[in-house]
């Protein structure tokens, strides 16, 4: 499985770029946006981590 890092500003791209796959979320700045590969739709005080493990860490578990 890929390690997965989650941020918003550029003290995160590091590791965005260093994750198997960079998860930003929702309110990531704008230059950052293209450096991720996928966003979520919530900010990281609404879930936003819960919500990238729902959705493409374990997407089938119940």
């Amino acid at each position: 499985m890929r390690p997965w890092r989650s941020g918003d500003s550029f003290n995160d791209l590091a590791m965005i770029k260093a994750a198997g796959t960079g998860v930003g979320v929702a309110n990531v700045s704008p230059e950052m946006r293209a450096d991720c590969d996928k966003i979520t739709e919530k900010t990281f005080d609404q879930g936003a981590v819960a919500e990238a493990i729902g959705r493409w860490v374990l997407p089938d578990y119940e």
